[in-house]
């Protein structure tokens, strides 16, 4: 199946060069854009948890300390859960699609074009 594929792209290549290598290069930057956006939520939430759980659990504890009569460490686990909760309404991911129509537009309008006469130029010398 692959083969089949890389083949047709290859042919496409051969026979269409400029508005095969713009229909890539813009493909490929929408998907970037759309990975980047992954995983810099992911990381952006994995960072907001390590810097704000320990300030957090000592605020928390020190406000429940009326309401609940634990120990330490079963006061902290509950804190923690609850701000895991806290944290679910933001779990789905939001695909900004605004920006991942510019930046396929970026690599269909500029980048795709520029590639191919860029490369087509640096093989002439």
């Amino acid at each position: 199946m692959m083969l089949r594929v890389w083949k047709w792209y290859q042919n496409c290549l051969a026979t269409h060069p400029v508005k095969t290598q713009v229909i890539s290069s813009g493909f490929i930057w929408g998907f970037g854009d759309i990975a980047a956006q992954t995983v810099t939520k992911a990381t952006a939430k994995r960072h907001h948890l390590e810097t704000h759980k320990q300030g957090l659990v000592k605020v928390a504890y020190l406000s429940s300390q009326q309401l609940l009569v634990h120990q330490n460490m079963e006061c902290e686990s509950l804190i923690v859960v609850l701000y895991f909760k806290m944290l679910d309404k933001d779990k789905e991911l939001k695909i900004n699609w605004r920006r991942v129509a510019t930046t396929s537009l970026f690599g269909l309008a500029f980048v795709g074009p520029v590639g191919h006469f860029w490369s087509v130029f640096l093989f002439v010398i």
